[in-house]
């Protein structure tokens, strides 16, 4: 199981996947207590924080899905059941769209904000896991097994990659 964090540092907050608990917790940047906990019905895996929609995303790699909860609300406002296993997350804010990685799939899940599926990415290569958007030079980084692949996020289309040992799931 992973635990891992998406921070919001210019909320003051933590936010925690706590895959075991099927729950977020929210931490205070300022003291490190625990402010509150958002109970999910699934069990998250990843979280990317998405400010300008006041929104956090969670993948949820035992229920195949990705959650969207709204911070106001504290809540799950809506969840995509997708056809494999959700990995890491990233936003494009230009194109406003959320890229998915199926790890068991070997493909990029397109999402609109509402989680609706925009297309489907297929790589030529396998255990996609780490995505990052460059929204300046319009590119995603995509980490897969033994390299970190460069795609053009509008059309899908490779346009490098790049040699990397075993091992690499994240970017950043």
């Amino acid at each position: 199981d992973r635990m891992l964090a998406a921070i919001g540092l210019d909320r003051g907050k933590a936010y925690i996947a706590n895959s075991d608990a099927n729950e977020v917790a929210v931490i205070s940047t300022r003291d490190w207590t625990v402010e509150r906990r958002i109970s999910l019905q699934a069990s998250p895996s990843s979280l990317l924080l998405v400010p300008e929609l006041n929104l956090l995303l969670a993948s949820n790699w035992r229920d195949l899905s990705v959650s969207e909860i709204d911070l106001a609300r504290n809540t799950v406002t809506n969840t995509i059941v997708l056809d494999g296993r959700p990995t890491y997350l990233a936003y494009d804010p230009s194109a406003k769209h959320i890229f998915v990685s199926l790890e068991d799939q070997g493909a990029i899940a397109v999402l609109d904000p509402s989680l609706k599926l925009v297309k489907r990415i297929a790589l030529a290569a396998s255990q996609p896991t780490g995505v990052a958007i460059d929204a300046n030079s319009r590119r995603l980084f995509v980490s897969v097994r033994y390299a970190v692949l460069a795609l053009d996020p509008d059309s899908g289309q490779e346009l490098h990659r790049v040699a990397a040992p075993a091992g690499v799931d994240a970017l950043e």
